[in-house]
């Protein structure tokens, strides 16, 4: 190697070294939301309180990035589901499958409200 390409493969390191070393960690936590027959969740809520959020697709699939390595706390929501909390240890990328109970008393209370709606409709 020659002694002007050294020295030019130095200074381009000196360059990059600093920038890698202030990079900040980032954990890209993913999965699948389920319900209790196995099938997937779509519109359910991903959330890491105050870092990022999430919007399962019709797949029930999602993503969110987390700026760190540490533990770090999921609510998953859906409306006619029981909320879930989970921790996760500190660590690298993790792929999960979460699981929301339905909850019937829930969605008999928004069946109710329709039905009033519904009904203060019907006498206009």
């Amino acid at each position: 190697m020659s002694p002007t390409r050294g020295a030019l493969l130095a200074v381009c390191g000196a360059c990059v070294m600093p920038l890698a070393a202030g990079a900040q960690p980032r954990r890209v936590i993913q999965g699948v939301v389920l319900d209790g027959s196995n099938q997937p969740v779509p519109m359910a809520a991903v959330l890491a309180p105050r870092i990022d959020a999430a919007i399962t697709d019709d797949s029930g699939r999602f993503r969110v990035t987390i700026p760190h390595n540490n533990a770090v706390v999921l609510d998953v929501r859906r409306v006619g589901f029981m909320q879930s909390r989970i921790t996760l240890k500190a660590g690298g990328d993790t792929t999960l499958s979460l699981l929301l109970v339905f909850w019937p008393l829930i969605s008999k209370l928004i069946d109710v409200a329709r039905g009033r709606r519904g009904a203060t409709h019907d006498k206009e």
